[in-house]
Formats: structure tokens, sequence, C-alpha cells
């Protein structure tokens, strides 16, 4: 039984940066290792992805969009 993934492709989300401050951008793919997944980020402001794991991301809720009302869109 595979767990899915934590993350979907166009969701919002943050990790900390190098100052240790947040950093917000999008899942644009996700890739699967043998035993987890790893999730390709295209930060705010930059072109090119980064590849995260799930332990350092977190789901970043955009401000004035109740989370219910995403999951019912999709």
């Amino acid at each position: 039984g595979a767990t899915p993934p934590k993350f979907s492709v166009n969701d919002r989300v943050s990790h900390k940066g190098s100052d240790g401050k947040e950093v917000y951008g999008t899942v644009v793919r996700i890739g699967q290792e043998k035993y987890y997944y790893v999730y390709y980020v295209v930060d705010d402001g930059e072109t090119t992805e980064k590849i995260y794991e799930e332990s350092e991301l977190t789901l970043a809720w955009v401000e004035g969009i109740d989370p219910e009302i995403c999951k019912s869109l999709q």
C-alpha cells in the first residue's frame, strides 16, 4: 500500500530559506523515489525548480481562500 503524495502539483508550499525565513513557491511536479516522494518546487521569483522532500515543505494557505472551497474545486 503506497501512500499518496502529501502535496499536489500547483500546490502553494513554503520552506525555510538559507536565512531561516519562509520562502514560498509552487509545486511543479512530483517524483517518486523508492520509498518516498520528492517535490520539484519553483520558488516565487525564480525560474528553476529545486527538489525538496516532504518533511522540508509546508502547505501554504493563500490568504482569503478557504481550504475547503479549494478541495471542492478540484
